[in-house]
């Protein structure tokens, strides 16, 4: 170190090194070195007349950081701080402790992720959510990650294997199985025990069939649950004087924002209950019913090679599509495929609304008008049939309702005809309403 003066008697016969360490509520000073030797005064250019340089052994000093903001290092010649120094080959490192966290502080995430391999954390990831991993036929160093709903999803596009299925001599498959894998009656998801956490987040997926063995665990994760947002890393000791580091499991949250532009993490909508009810409904239904063939498929090289796992097949002698388990060569040039029947596509109507809007229609003076029970809130395409006064149908016509009118004028009149009957009306419901017909009267609004 070296240290300038205008004096030559101005110097110190010793130079100190310390360290101050602020927060906002106090600061603490530790002295971590001492010089152990110095040069003589000799001339400076520059602002200051003289200098004198002072060595100190090689320094290794730990300062723990804890709870401060910041860390301020400067020379001292035993009474006060000196000024006019400059510390010539010096490097100072700053290590964070990711081992001793001291409370409060923030919890560094990056450097305490799960020691977990690769593999074990895509089982995790598949098992939660339902997917399986498939080779991408585009690129050879990839997968791809599908589900179930996928191979439902693409059922348009599957490859028609008709003409290259191998005929067994009968018209059953060569082998039937009524089950998928080593599923159970009773099949548990299970999250890692952590005695920190109350929250019971393991699931039970339930297949009715009587011919599958009662129960087992298909995955236990390396991830034990969390108390919604908390993970509870520190505790106050038993008699309440100072706070303890809680060594807890290995935990997987959401990342979400806490709406004011800050990061934060929860466990909503990880437990199993939550995960098997969004993310197994297709297969819940595909292992209610299972059914597993294999059969004897002439693939040729090209099929083989743009062969993609998440788009099914279809054999039309059996009227179904398949999703492939597995692929095996045989000595006849033939490949065994073992795959499991899709279940047949479930349209999902959206649920109607309970409130609803009659339809019907009146006459009015020498016209007639089509009325609503309530201003529908969406246009409507009521279609009727005008008849005579016989009872003789006319032509239909298309009347447009608009949104928020109680009536509006109906066919146009002529001598012959009697009345009207409303045959359909367009939509049969939106966000707001259901719209029906009422019932077929002279007068029925």
């Amino acid at each position: 170190m070296v240290l300038y003066s205008n004096s030559s008697n101005g110097f110190p016969s010793r130079v100190y090194i310390r360290a101050t360490r602020y927060s906002d509520r106090d600061e603490t000073t530790t002295q971590i070195a001492v010089s152990i030797g110095s040069s003589s005064v000799s001339s400076s250019t520059g602002t200051y007349a003289y200098q004198k340089t002072y060595y100190f052994a090689d320094i290794e000093e730990e300062i723990t950081w804890g709870e401060y903001d910041y860390l301020r290092l400067f020379p001292h010649n035993g009474t006060s701080v000196i000024s006019g120094s400059r510390l010539g080959n010096t490097k100072l490192t700053i290590t964070e402790d990711f081992e001793n966290i001291i409370y409060p502080s923030l919890f560094p995430i990056p450097q305490n992720l799960p020691e977990i391999s690769q593999i074990d954390f895509i089982k995790a990831i598949c098992g939660m959510f339902g997917i399986f991993a498939v080779p991408d036929p585009t690129n050879v160093n990839n997968l791809k990650f599908v589900s179930l709903d996928t191979l439902q999803e693409n059922k348009a596009q599957a490859c028609d294997w008709s003409d290259k299925f191998v005929r067994s001599n009968d018209d059953e498959p060569k082998t039937t199985e009524y089950k998928i894998n080593d599923y159970c009656r009773n099949n548990y998801f299970k999250y890692k025990e952590d005695d920190t956490v109350f929250t019971n987040a393991d699931g039970n997926l339930k297949i009715d069939s009587e011919i599958l063995d009662a129960e087992k665990t298909v995955i236990t994760l390396p991830f034990a649950p969390s108390d919604g947002s908390t993970i509870r890393h520190y505790e106050l000791n038993d008699d309440g004087t100072a706070v303890d580091t809680v060594q807890v499991k290995d935990r997987i949250m959401r990342l979400i924002s806490d709406g004011s532009g800050l990061a934060m993490l929860v466990f909503d909508d990880l437990d199993f209950t939550t995960l098997l009810s969004k993310y197994y409904s297709t297969l819940s239904r595909l292992l209610n019913s299972a059914i597993t063939i294999t059969e004897q498929i002439m693939l040729d090289e090209y099929d083989l090679k743009s062969l993609d796992y998440s788009i099914p097949f279809y054999l039309r002698q059996y009227g179904k599509f398949y999703g492939i388990v597995s692929i095996q060569s045989t000595a006849n040039k033939a490949c065994e495929v073992k795959a499991v029947q899709l279940p047949e596509t479930v349209v999902q109507e959206p649920e109607r609304p309970s409130q609803a809007v009659s339809i019907g229609w009146q006459w009015e003076d020498v016209a007639i008008y089509i009325t609503a029970s309530a201003a529908p809130a969406s246009d409507l395409d009521v279609v009727i049939t005008p008849y005579t006064y016989d009872g003789v149908a006319l032509v239909q016509q298309t009347i447009i309702f608009p949104a928020g009118q109680m009536k509006v004028i109906g066919p146009t009149i002529t001598r012959i005809v009697g009345g009207i009957e409303i045959n359909s009306i367009t939509p049969e419901y939106d966000d707001t309403y259901s719209y029906i017909i009422a019932e077929q009267t002279t007068k029925n609004a």
